[in-house]
């Protein structure tokens, strides 16, 4: 009669379950990495017998006393520095912990170091949070006692939660302060309520004994009503802050209005896009009659400006491209038919010229205002220099634009705000023909001198967000995600 076959549970408790471990179907030695499905008895004695498994086990115990004096360690206000140096510089370098549990990255460090190797999950538990602590002290030291400026934005990330990035720097008359990244949140949603509430939390971060009301200055996101709402709820706590909505984004609305005034060119660019989209043989066929002269750009969404650079590419390039596209054959497309036939309208001619002639200047503008650590004069002369150019009458076509620009600014009274304290600033008007600079004390005017009116900064923010949190390491929880994300965002210059 055969003997009865032994639960994998009692297995695990016979051979040792610091050693082994179980599922339904398998067993598994922890120590060798290695799995014995259905194992019986005399699987593991054999295997139990074998040198390497006994020198893995050595290793293994000796790992998990090692793990147990850092866990123990990590109580203590000193942590280790090696488990402290590992952890930060896989989170600098954007290397996901878990790496860790690879065997074979594993067996290089401890032998490239002669130091066990921490589990990834004594790192995420107790070093992550101390670095990221380091971190916030970091950027409070730097602050100092300094003013502020503080810019809000928000996005959507790949599950479709609104996630909010607080990015503050400090305000100095004698240089400008490096933007930090000091908040991300997920909100439930975006209006007024959640904006305050999270640029308040925020500050309490900054100031976790006691809030500075007074010396927060500037306030820069964009023009969305609930943010403007926000702003001014907030002026009752912070009575010195003035709001001022992006001006980068704001030229970037002016030229979206140029986008609807140029339908013809709109569908063009669009087109002569699909034309080329995932056919390498068109591809290369353009390539070989437009020697030298780079696909034409994507109009991208998120990216300001990029309308404009596509259509001054065709304008550049309108012959050549057109004499390629007409020797294509327009039942291979639809798109190739649709632009084949707004090639022979002599109104794109004309649209074309009107936008090379006289929005040529648009991109320059919005990369210039984008230029981190630009001072005030600087910034408020390039948009002084983009009103200028935009000057367009009522007989022309391009005059909407004009009345795009002047309501996007008309709306944006911070701006007029920040025009008054440059001019005490320069001498060009005096103290008293300014309410705002009176409002504030001699000691605070001369910090606007560096003051920002774009939130760039904000949007960069984004893009390492979304290259740090991806479909594929979608685990994080809110609390880890923002210490992960405030790390990344600060690394040392």
């Amino acid at each position: 009669m055969p003997k009865p076959k032994l639960e994998l549970s009692e297995l695990v408790r016979e051979f040792g379950d610091d050693v082994f471990s179980c599922n339904e179907t398998t067993l598994i030695c922890k120590a060798c990495s290695k799995t014995f499905p259905n194992a019986r008895r005399f699987n593991l004695t054999q295997h139990a017998a074998t040198s390497s498994h006994q020198k893995s086990v050595v290793l293994l115990r000796r790992r998990q006393e090692e793990e147990s004096r850092l866990e123990a360690a990590a109580c203590s206000p000193d942590l280790p520095s090696f488990p402290m140096d590992l952890c930060g510089a896989f989170l600098a370098a954007d290397i996901p912990l878990h790496k860790l549990e690879n065997p074979t990255l594993r067996n290089f460090l401890e032998a490239s170091t002669s130091r066990i190797i921490p589990n990834e999950s004594t790192l995420r538990k107790f070093y992550v949070h101390e670095i990221y602590q380091r971190k916030m002290q970091t950027i409070r030291e730097s602050i100092g006692q300094s003013s502020i400026w503080i810019s809000i934005g928000e996005t959507v990330d790949f599950m479709g939660r609104s996630i909010a990035h607080v990015v503050i720097g400090a305000l100095n008359k004698e240089a400008a302060g490096r933007p930090y990244l000091l908040n991300c949140e997920i909100v439930e949603r975006t209006n007024a309520h959640t904006v305050a509430r999270v640029f308040y939390k925020s500050v309490e971060d900054l100031w976790p004994n006691d809030v500075q009301h007074e010396r927060v200055l500037v306030f820069v996101t964009d023009a969305a009503p609930y943010m403007v709402a926000a702003a001014n709820s907030l002026k009752v706590l912070f009575p010195n802050m003035i709001h001022v909505t992006c001006l980068a984004h704001a030229i970037h609305r002016v030229a979206e209005q140029a986008r609807t005034i140029f339908p013809n060119v709109d569908r063009l660019i669009s087109s002569v896009k699909k034309i080329l989209l995932k056919a390498p043989s068109r591809v290369e066929a353009f390539r070989a009659v437009l020697i030298g002269v780079p696909l034409p750009p994507k109009p991208i969404l998120t990216r300001w400006g990029s309308w404009i650079n596509a259509a001054l590419y065709h304008a550049e390039h309108f012959e050549a491209i057109r004499s390629f596209v007409n020797d294509l054959d327009s039942t291979d497309a639809a798109a190739i038919g649709e632009a084949q036939d707004l090639y022979r309208l002599d109104s794109l001619r004309q649209d074309l010229i009107l936008i090379s002639a006289n929005l040529h200047f648009v991109p320059r503008t919005i990369t210039l205002l984008e230029t981190s650590g630009a001072s005030l004069q600087e910034s408020l002369q390039h948009v002084r220099d983009f009103e200028a150019m935009i000057n367009f009458t009522r007989r022309q076509k391009l005059y909407p634009v004009k009345q795009k620009l002047e309501f996007v600014l008309s709306r944006n009274t911070g701006l007029e705000s920040l025009r008054q304290i440059q001019g005490v600033l320069e001498g060009s008007l005096r103290l008293e023909e300014s309410p705002i600079a009176s409002a504030l004390s001699v000691e605070q005017v001369p910090k606007f001198k560096f003051a920002p009116i774009v939130s760039c900064d904000v949007e960069r923010s984004f893009s390492v967000f979304k290259s740090l949190f991806r479909e594929n390491r979608n685990g994080l929880t809110a609390a880890h995600l923002k210490e992960y994300i405030v790390i990344a965002c600060n690394q040392d210059q």
